[in-house]
């Protein structure tokens, strides 16, 4: 907390009443003294802006089976909701009080938790575990126009990220940073547009990183630089890209965005981006170590190529130094994939069930991995003199 204090990080504390509650006088008891010993503890802290005592308790529903005894209990959360308000109202009546509810508007209302704490926070994943970004605001429009007095925050949001994982053309569920990155900027976005959101608080842990090692193909058999997006995020009104001294121009900043189409060129590229800001020019540099596939394997500058079979994204191995590239299709003198069917974590094949594949005499078995979803594929590896 005092780091909080230090950076002017806000922050909102809770206690651990999630999913479900034990109906017991101990249970009770113990969630006052636990909130009462965590106001008392904190209430120093200016960071600190709401105290929260439950989230998401109605996700894992008691009683399914017995409806009168579901009620009683969807009955004793909300009582004991209650309860932790008066108790954080007499602790601290100067600070906000706020709950973390789940995707279930109807649920959480028909119970009365959404007419308790002074702030209502929704754990919304649009674009992540659904597929489509634009369901918050859809889901937002009910608590809206039914509780129109009721602040609300987007207190979960967030995609999973392995900072090893690339893609140019991500898609939901890779786990790309470029994926949590496109993720992020819709909500954020969305957001700024919905004027009674009044904040948010991304679910992360450690997915923090820059795109630093890269690989890619080069543009043609006579050009040694491969060209791939870079964004860059700025306030200023236009920012300009310089890539190893030269510059690529500047872009309008829409959005916070300037997007830039780089030629990379092999090795370490100098990428600095430059803005004038009230007079005064501001800038940032990364340097980013890219490793060049020539179009054609023969070419002189191939030494070896490591590819993510099955895959539309770039797998980074720091520990090996390496980049493996997405799979592609087959280019005579270069290498990729040949036909192929798509099999399921099962095994079957989903796509023309008895069709088999062979390249000439040589026939492919299919491959098979429990829980991963693979592309049948040929890797064709041919030097020129052998095509």
């Amino acid at each position: 907390m005092a780091a909080c204090d230090r950076l002017g990080l806000i922050a909102w504390e809770e206690i651990p009443i999630v999913n479900a509650i034990t109906e017991s006088e101990a249970f009770t008891q113990n969630s006052k003294e636990m909130l009462r010993e965590m106001i008392r503890q904190h209430y120093n802290h200016p960071s600190v802006l709401m105290w929260g005592y439950m989230n998401e308790v109605l996700l894992q529903m008691k009683f399914k089976d017995d409806p009168d005894r579901q009620k009683q209990y969807v009955e004793n959360v909300a009582g004991l909701a209650r309860e932790l308000e008066d108790v954080v109202r007499e602790e601290d009546p100067n600070r906000t009080t706020v709950m973390a509810f789940h995707g279930n508007f109807d649920l959480y209302h028909e119970a009365g938790l959404t007419k308790i704490p002074m702030v209502l926070g929704w754990n919304l994943y649009y674009g992540w575990y659904s597929a489509d970004f634009l369901g918050l605001g859809r889901f937002l429009d009910e608590p809206r126009k039914i509780l129109p007095d009721k602040l609300i925050i987007i207190s979960e949001y967030g995609a999973g990220s392995d900072t090893r994982l690339h893609a140019i053309e991500p898609k939901r569920f890779d786990f790309t940073e470029q994926w949590q990155q496109k993720y992020l900027q819709s909500y954020l976005r969305q957001m700024q547009e919905l004027e009674f959101v009044v904040g948010g608080t991304v679910w992360n842990l450690v997915d923090f990183n820059f795109w630093n090692i890269r690989s890619g193909i080069s543009d043609s058999t006579s050009e040694e630089v491969s060209t791939q997006p870079v964004q860059i995020y700025s306030n200023a009104k236009e920012v300009e890209l310089r890539v190893n001294g030269r510059s690529l121009g500047s872009k309008t900043v829409q959005q916070n965005e300037a997007n830039f189409e780089v030629p990379f060129s092999d090795g370490m590229n100098r990428l600095e981006a430059v803005a004038n800001v009230q007079g005064q020019s501001l800038y940032d540099v990364q340097k980013i170590d890219f490793r060049l596939q020539p179009k054609k394997l023969s070419n002189s500058g191939f030494k070896e190529i490591n590819v993510n079979v099955g895959a539309h994204h770039f797998f980074v191995d720091h520990e090996l130094n390496q980049v493996w590239v997405p799979e592609k299709a087959y280019e005579k003198g270069s290498w990729g994939y040949i036909g192929g069917c798509i099999v399921s974590k099962h095994g079957m094949v989903t796509e023309q069930e008895a069709t088999k594949i062979s390249l000439e005499v040589l026939r492919i078995p299919f491959i098979r991995r429990s829980g991963t979803v693979y592309k049948l594929f040929v890797l064709m590896l041919l030097m020129e003199h052998m095509s």
